[in-house]
């Protein structure tokens, strides 16, 4: 019972361990983001290449999300955290020792695998073992283990590569991961009498799976032009098999996903709100570094150092907004998170090419600001329109969408930037590209905003007419 749930140093130390593991990945994603330059003179590859390092990472979570569930039903939380530790720790080592671009890859995607379990872990603990009254601030906290990552990331990174080499970022992980696996098997619990022993239905999830991957490979081909073969070859057969992957979820005793959760408009608002921040928020963590460095000529500190600011602010406030929509409701974050994004994205987008280094931080500090004050918010809001029964499966599908959507943004965001660079070489396509992309994140701002909107609007609506929220 809610009643008997109780908030105690082994649950917060539990939660925190899972929660490393997406910390240290979400480290690798931002740090690699900084190295793209000096990969792709390494490996003797282009941007559209090396942009798959993020993409595939993010493309992996994506995949092993929407099994969170049938995984909770069927092992217990100790046995989920001890596999993603095994697979983040051999993804991690094969990072350090990779002689190739193709090693280096297959080590980030077996890093996301690891990362895919532990993820919804970290987050299902706070929905089932946190008492009610507290969910707010302890999503705030989960939020805030994955929000600090790219203060870490991009610094840390930019400092590694530029006194050692980039091959450190994985080694100097493994302690933290060590660290991680103890406290685990200490404090996450076994929980074995909520184990269901539920079927898996291997096909449907094969049609999701692949559905996915031919859509985000089709997007990180755009370079060649939207009307391509490369690109929309790929997509209609994504679209063919993801909606049979939905048609027969409707029918399924044991969908993978839950997608009668969709029927819930209020739920979509929020869940559409996540694919437009996670789009924009990793597009930027692309776009900021890559300029600093093609355009302006900077290393690889000082281009991480551009995306500090904004992530220390995130750590602050992201806890804090968990506070507020405790006591205050969810209006005050949402709405003010999304304007801030709004507005900090469309000046970007506005003042480049002409845009400085400085005024990058600047404007990405207030979006970081606006970012961790919605996203904690908007998930809570997002599931709480469902019922008890179905918040694990809301829960799998807002943590599948944010990697999804992330991949979206950086494969896109990389492959208008590319598009520009096989145009116009050196610095004047890099430049040309960028300010495109931005023109494209300050749209979705814009759909951020009027998903919030609907969200509340809805929320209000269901108020007034005496349905519980």
């Amino acid at each position: 019972m809610q009643k008997d749930k109780q908030l105690t140093p082994k649950l917060v130390t539990a939660i925190i361990s899972a929660g490393i593991m997406a910390f240290a990945g979400v480290v690798a994603e931002t740090a690699m983001n900084i190295t793209f330059p000096t990969l792709m003179r390494e490996f003797g590859i282009g941007t559209a290449a090396v942009q798959w390092l993020t993409t595939g990472y993010l493309l992996m979570l994506a995949i092993i999300v929407p099994a969170s569930g049938w995984l909770k039903n069927n092992f217990s939380h100790k046995r989920l955290f001890i596999a993603a530790e095994a697979f983040f720790i051999t993804g991690t080592v094969l990072c350090c020792a990779a002689p190739s671009f193709a090693l280096l890859l297959t080590g980030r995607i077996v890093q996301g695998l690891g990362t895919g379990i532990a993820l919804p872990l970290m987050f299902n603990l706070v929905l089932e073992e946190v008492p009610a009254q507290k969910t707010g601030f302890m999503m705030g906290i989960a939020c805030m283990i994955t929000a600090m990552a790219p203060v870490v990331g991009p610094f840390a990174g930019g400092l590694i590569i530029t006194l050692w080499g980039w091959r450190l970022i994985f080694v100097f992980m493994l302690p933290l991961l060590l660290l991680s696996l103890i406290a685990g098997l200490l404090t996450v619990p076994a929980n074995p009498p909520q184990l269901k022993h539920t079927r898996f239905e291997w096909s449907n999830y094969l049609l999701m799976a692949v559905g996915f991957a031919l859509f985000i490979t089709a997007t990180a081909h755009t370079q060649a032009g939207w009307l391509s073969a490369a690109v929309t070859v790929p997509l209609l057969i994504s679209a063919v098999l993801l909606t049979l992957f939905y048609r027969r979820s409707l029918t399924s005793p044991t969908p993978v996903i839950n997608v009668k959760i969709f029927r819930s408009s209020r739920f979509n608002s929020g869940a559409a709100a996540m694919v437009f921040i996670y789009f924009t928020v990793l597009g930027l963590g692309f776009l900021i570094p890559n300029y600093a460095q093609l355009v302006f000529g900077a290393d690889a500190f000082t281009a991480g150092c551009l995306l500090l600011p904004g992530c220390i602010l995130g750590i602050l406030v992201t806890p804090s907004a968990g506070r507020v929509l405790d006591r205050c409701g969810a209006a005050l974050p949402v709405l003010g998170g999304s304007i801030l994004m709004l507005g900090s994205v469309s000046a970007m987008a506005w003042l480049t090419p002409d845009i400085s280094n400085t005024l990058f931080a600047v404007l990405y500090t207030f979006f970081a600001f606006g970012q961790a004050a919605s996203i904690p918010t908007v998930t809570l809001c997002a599931i709480r329109c469902l019922s008890a029964d179905d918040s694990a499966s809301g829960n799998a599908v807002i943590n599948t969408l944010q990697p999804l959507s992330g991949a979206l943004g950086t494969s896109i965001c990389a492959s208008i930037v590319a598009a520009a660079q096989n145009a116009s070489a050196g610095a004047a396509g890099t430049q040309t590209g960028t300010a495109h992309a931005l023109v494209l994140l300050a749209f979705l701002t814009c759909a951020i905003l009027a998903c919030s909107l609907y969200m509340l609007g809805s929320r209000r609506h269901k108020v007034l007419n005496g349905e519980a929220y």
